[in-house]
């Protein structure tokens, strides 16, 4: 039964004979002592469980599973490990085939990468070093807990121009949704745990031959001790890859990296939406 049916008018009641187990919970004989209101109250409950035992299957079946072939290994939930986002590489990946990019867009140490982005190249197994195909993977972190599934449906909208706002998440699952001129996106809402908890938001796409991840952690991100170094406002920072320059924008704040994991975040929603914003802007002129 196909999930848009499912919650049609009087489909409940029409597909109950073809549930067994239901059907038996309904005509299930609870005693004949009790007085009529425990009878009652028991049928009810009944048929509670009945409808939970019914629904679920195709519930279940309304949510997309996770496809491995269409979004990068490198970028799976079980990557992501303690220390933010630079343990997120496969662990299958060689050290020295991954290369992490800071402000000036020249490779940098693994623990000094600037607002999180990371590059990562392929590996030798699928013929080159340097790949035509890099998968790129940026991060940004904002810090109210509030935000959440609101600021989510907000960078939807900031990033497909004309794409249906994304509504009904869920948490812990991958979804898909077509976004013109962009193909199919996927995403995901879920929490991490590192030195604190983050909530992620995670989008998935593909961008003429590379595969595309937005991870947008919301919430607070662990400092530990000592100051992060932070990136003047009105720098100009730019990631790259083996081809060339790919984003380019300016910072309007102060942006702080953490000196655990070296997770940059600007402080409020807009920022954030034009920090993506811009980003997509560069990648639409590639």
């Amino acid at each position: 039964m196909a999930p848009a049916e499912m919650w049609g008018p009087f489909s409940f009641w029409r597909h109950w004979s073809s549930n067994p187990m239901a059907h038996s919970l309904l005509k299930m004989d609870f005693g004949k002592d009790g007085a009529v209101g425990d009878k009652i109250m028991k049928r009810v409950f009944a048929l509670v469980v009945a409808t939970l035992v019914w629904a679920m299957p195709a519930m279940a079946q309304a949510i997309p599973d996770f496809d491995p072939s269409y979004v990068p290994s490198a970028f799976r939930m079980e990557s992501y490990a303690k220390c933010g986002v630079r343990a997120a590489a496969d662990p299958s990946w060689p050290t020295s085939h991954r290369r992490y990019v800071d402000t000036n867009g020249k490779p940098a140490d693994k623990y000094t990468h600037n607002l999180g982005a990371e590059y990562w190249e392929r590996d030798k197994r699928l013929g080159s070093r340097f790949t035509a195909n890099p998968n790129v993977l940026i991060t940004l972190t904002c810090n109210d807990t509030k935000l959440r599934q609101k600021f989510f449906d907000g960078m939807i909208q900031t990033l497909y121009d004309g794409a249906r706002k994304v509504r009904g998440a869920r948490w812990g699952k991958l979804s898909h949704f077509d976004a013109p001129g962009l193909g199919r996106v996927s995403y995901y809402i879920g929490s991490r745990k590192t030195d604190g908890v983050t909530d992620v938001a995670h989008a998935y796409f593909q961008h003429r031959g590379r595969n595309v991840s937005l991870m947008i952690q919301i919430g607070r991100t662990s400092e530990r001790s000592g100051a992060g170094r932070k990136v003047r406002a009105g720098k100009v920072v730019e990631l790259a890859d083996n081809n060339g320059k790919v984003f380019r924008f300016r910072l309007t704040r102060p942006a702080k990296q953490l000196p655990l994991g070296n997770v940059g975040y600007i402080r409020t929603e807009a920022e954030n939406q034009a920090f993506i914003k811009t980003i997509l802007q560069s990648l639409r002129a590639m």
